[in-house]
């Protein structure tokens, strides 16, 4: 009886088709990326002044670079002042994230 059961065939699975899978990878990495603008966003708040955070806003982070769009010439000027403060400052909040950045680049421009 014990035999039997073993030679019972298990009904095959298909195969996932690869538009499936990749379908599912972009939305898994649509979330990741929709999660670190979210961290990035409430980390900015945390470690930058007030001023300047409604002048300035965190665009993303490519490779190990944050990169940050700068709403005039005289505020990118200020941030530059404190550029490595902030690197520092960020670097700290993200690591918890595991999120890791080497540099900081300030963009001029507008939303």
């Amino acid at each position: 009886m014990e035999n039997s059961l073993k030679n019972k065939k298990q009904p095959r699975k298909e195969p996932e088709k690869i538009n499936t899978m990749v379908g599912k990878l972009l939305s898994r990495w649509k979330k990741q990326v929709e999660q670190n603008e979210i961290i990035l966003n409430k980390v900015w708040k945390k470690v930058v002044a007030t001023p300047l955070v409604d002048h300035t806003q965190p665009l993303q982070i490519k490779g190990r670079k944050l990169w940050v769009l700068v709403e005039s010439a005289s505020w990118m000027n200020e941030l530059t002042f404190s550029k490595e403060q902030i690197k520092i400052q960020v670097q700290q909040r993200l690591a918890e994230y595991n999120i890791i950045i080497d540099e900081v680049i300030f963009k001029l421009g507008k939303d």
